[in-house]
């Protein structure tokens, strides 16, 4: 049964996201953390601008996760002890709250973010499962970033890179390898329910791997999928190894909590829902829509 179109992203206000973290900073400490909101621009240039109004370098101020540029999106940031002038910063960038921490923010600190997605040009309702595959977003592979990644990743001792560039590469390529497993898991049934040798994570659901240096921790039929979903790849997961990252694990199954779904106008619905650190709200709503997204059409 074809899914119904969508339209998303026709405005920032359409995409909300609020970052939960994974801890409440303690109030006291040599970091102050800024709960920031950010409109129309992403994380790395908001980082940038929190950076010149501290008068410190960019590499300084911590955070917790990227988020959409092209959406209303409230977050946190770090910057070292000294002063602050809130009112230094421009209008797509406004602190809302300030307290003070021990440590600086790192990335993968995030407990959830709460969504709320305005889609336009709907003419029917499907029913969204909340439980849905973690598959990689298309956020993370934008624009020509597989090819650069993978060049990048093969001829990597002679081509120099900054280490924001590093880091983002050997991200597309790992999403890249889990897709594939997951893809592969989709097409048997079996994405969400565990298979002799899988490795299940604390809610006894099964995991992938996000390929690094180290044996996959998998075994028998588990084990046989990823090496045949893998197959291709022999060349990147070789020079992902050599490239020092370890292995690690992600769960093939997501979960959307507190979702509602209400019309906001005659072809209109705005739905919010919370997703785990990780997850992807596109992912989640292309279960049951057909999505365009109006900012990358623009």
């Amino acid at each position: 049964m074809a899914r119904p179109t969508a339209r998303f992203k026709s405005a920032p206000e359409h995409f909300r996201v609020d970052e939960q973290l994974a801890f409440v900073p303690c109030g006291e400490g040599a970091h102050q953390y800024l709960y920031v909101e950010k409109v129309g621009i992403n994380t790395t240039d908001a980082a940038a601008r929190i950076a010149r109004c501290a008068g410190v370098p960019t590499r300084d101020v911590g955070y917790a996760g990227m988020k959409d540029k092209h959406a209303i999106t409230r977050q946190w940031f770090s910057v070292p002890d000294g002063e602050f002038d809130t009112g230094a910063i421009d209008a797509e960038v406004t602190v809302l709250e300030m307290s003070r921490h021990t440590k600086k923010l790192r990335r993968g600190e995030v407990a959830a973010n709460d969504f709320c997605v305005v889609l336009s040009g709907v003419r029917d309702t499907p029913t969204l499962d909340c439980r849905f595959p973690n598959a990689f977003g298309p956020q993370r592979f934008g624009g020509d970033n597989l090819a650069q990644a993978t060049d990048w990743v093969l001829h990597r001792r002679r081509r120099k890179i900054s280490r924001f560039k590093q880091g983002l590469y050997l991200s597309v390529l790992r999403g890249t390898l889990f897709n594939a497993v997951l893809d592969a898991r989709r097409e048997q049934g079996t994405w969400d329910s565990l298979l002799p040798g899988d490795v299940a994570d604390a809610a006894g659901l099964p995991t992938g791997p996000l390929w690094g240096r180290g044996r996959s921790a998998s075994a028998d039929a588990a084990a046989e999928i990823e090496r045949e979903a893998l197959q291709p790849f022999a060349d990147v997961m070789d020079a992902l190894e050599h490239a020092g990252v370890q292995q690690d694990r992600r769960a093939f199954v997501a979960e959307a909590r507190d979702l509602t779904v209400e019309a906001c106008a005659s072809d209109a619905l705005a739905v919010r829902f919370t997703l785990p650190a990780g997850a992807y709200a596109t992912v989640f709503l292309a279960q049951g829509f057909d999505l365009t997204d109006v900012s990358q059409a623009a």
